[in-house]
């Protein structure tokens, strides 16, 4: 499988792929898009299903070192399944197909997100 649009190998020595799964992303206009998301110990592939049925295309590439997540709700979803990504470039709700689900996801994008910035502060340290 591949992700159209990655202007980077995704392939490295130090990344290790954690999960992937289907969620839906509330969009600003206040649609519900279904996207694919694959999560590595430093970083979250948004993506879409390509008309190839192999193939991504890639709506967003986020590293962790400025990204939180937590629970949200809007005026249509729940607590229970909705989450927020917030970074730099971007804001996603995310609501997962169910509660355990949900906090599956933010168990692993906290885990990812918080040895990120345990290797940045060490390769600081190395100075």
């Amino acid at each position: 499988e591949s992700v159209i649009g990655l202007k980077e190998s995704i392939l490295s020595a130090q990344r290790i792929f954690k999960r992937e799964g289907i969620l839906n992303h509330y969009t600003e206009h206040k649609k519900l898009k279904e996207v694919n998301m694959f999560l590595f110990n430093d970083a979250l592939l948004i993506t879409k299903p390509h008309k190839n049925e192999k193939k991504y295309t890639l709506i967003e590439y986020i590293n962790f070192d400025s990204t939180v997540v937590h629970t949200c709700t809007t005026e249509n979803t729940s607590p229970e399944v909705t989450f927020r990504i917030t970074h730099p470039n971007n804001d996603y709700i995310l609501i997962a197909p169910s509660a355990k689900e949900k906090n599956s996801w933010l168990e692993n994008l906290r885990s990812s997100i918080v040895h990120c910035r345990e290797q940045a502060i060490f390769e600081l340290s190395n100075y």
